[in-house]
């Protein structure tokens, strides 16, 4: 008998906020990590962030969509690409500033 798959929210829409970058993609690996039956495939998982996405950030992915992107057939590097462009440009800049701020 296979175990039911926990229940979780979604995480909030995404539109280019570096702050909630990091949370946004723990969250979303999460959902693709408990829910395996429905996230098959790299393509599915790629489409299925591209449901998450609003704005500035939809705007991104739509050509991807569009052309039909090498980068839909490989999560890692369709993730790779997404926090060169949305995730935290420096973040060796911004721990310092947090550790700072301590």
């Amino acid at each position: 008998m296979v175990a039911p798959e926990p229940k979780i929210n979604l995480p909030e829409k995404f539109n280019e906020t570096c702050p909630k970058f990091r949370s946004f993609v723990s969250q979303v690996r999460l959902i693709i990590q408990l829910h395996p039956r429905h996230y098959l495939d790299d393509t599915t998982c790629i489409r299925f962030i591209k449901t998450l996405l609003t704005g500035t950030t939809a705007a991104w992915f739509a050509p991807i969509l569009e052309t039909s992107s090498p980068l839909l057939q490989d999560f890692h590097t369709f993730m790779a690409k997404f926090e060169a462009v949305f995730g935290d440009s420096d973040k060796a800049r911004t721990l310092a500033n947090k550790l700072r701020r301590l």
